[in-house]
C-alpha cells in the first residue's frame, strides 16, 4: 500500500481507500459516478455524456469544467466500478519508439488483457455502481456507437448546407446552415449554433418528405406528406 492508497496506487474516482478494513468506500464524487454509468447505460455515448456533464456543472477529477474522452473511458473499463479489484493490470516492456532525440531507455508499459492481471477478491467494494452483466453491456453499446460512428462518418448528409436557421445569422447577414450530426443510432441536422425555435431536425424524416415532395414534382402527384415531430 501506498499513502493509504490500493495497491494500483491510483485514487479512484468516486472511491476512498478505507485500509483499516481493506475495502474501497464511496466518497462524495459516488454520484456522480453512479450518474456516468447511468447514462451510458440509458444508451448515451462519449459526446452526450461529456455534454450532459458539463451542462450540470460536474467537474472533472482534476477539477476542470470539461471532461474527456479517455476519463470518461478509464472509468467504464475499469473493472473495480464492477465490483472486481484487479491489481497488476500493466507490466513494464521495451517500447516500441523512442523519442528521435533522446538518449534516455525509458521502460514502457503494456496493459494486460483481464484474465491475466491479479484478481483479487479480499479487497471489498462497497456498493459498485454497476454489475458484471452491465460492464458486459456498456462494452457491447460502446461497440455498436463505434460502428455507427464509421458507417456515419460516411454519410453523404444530402441536405447539408441547404437547411438554414431562420434565427440566426452569420457577419454578412446571411442565415447560419445546418449541419449533419450522428446521434445514437441514426443521424440529425444541427444549427451550428442552437438556442433556436428548431436547434436539430431529425435527419431520416426530413431526407424522407424532401424526396417525397422532389418525386411529387416530377411525377405530379399531390404533395401531402405527413408532419414530422420535434
Amino acid at each position: 500500500m501506498k499513502r493509504g492508497l490500493p495497491v494500483t496506487y491510483r485514487r479512484l474516482y468516486g472511491y476512498d481507500w478505507d485500509k483499516p478494513n481493506n475495502r474501497l468506500i464511496p466518497n462524495a464524487d459516488y454520484p456522480n459516478l453512479k450518474l456516468i454509468f447511468s447514462l451510458v447505460l440509458d444508451g448515451m455515448g462519449y459526446t452526450s455524456v461529456l455534454q450532459e456533464l458539463k451542462r450540470r456543472g460536474i467537474l472533472s477529477p482534476g477539477g476542470m469544467p470539461e471532461w474527456s474522452k479517455e476519463t470518461i473511458s478509464g472509468i467504464l473499463h475499469n473493472p473495480i466500478y464492477a465490483g472486481r479489484f484487479y491489481a497488476l493490470k500493466v507490466q513494464s516492456c521495451e517500447p516500441t519508439q523512442r523519442p528521435k532525440k533522446s538518449k534516455r531507455v525509458n521502460s514502457s508499459q503494456k496493459r494486460l488483457k483481464l484474465e491475466d492481471a491479479h484478481y483479487m477478491p479480499g479487497i471489498e467494494i462497497v456498493n459498485p455502481p454497476i454489475r458484471w452483466s452491465d460492464r458486459e453491456k456498456i462494452f457491447a453499446q460502446l461497440a455498436d456507437h463505434q460502428k455507427l460512428a464509421q458507417r456515419n462518418a460516411k454519410n453523404d448528409y444530402l441536405l447539408r448546407g441547404v437547411i438554414i436557421c431562420g434565427t440566426h445569422y452569420g457577419k454578412q447577414g446571411e442565415p447560419r446552415r445546418y449541419h449533419g450530426q450522428p446521434h445514437h443510432d441514426s443521424w440529425r441536422y444541427v444549427c451550428p449554433v442552437g438556442g433556436c425555435t428548431r436547434p436539430f431536425i431529425r435527419g431520416p424524416e426530413i431526407e424522407q418528405i424532401v424526396k417525397f415532395y422532389i418525386k411529387c414534382l416530377f411525377i405530379g402527384q399531390p404533395s401531402d406528406s405527413p408532419l414530422f415531430d420535434d
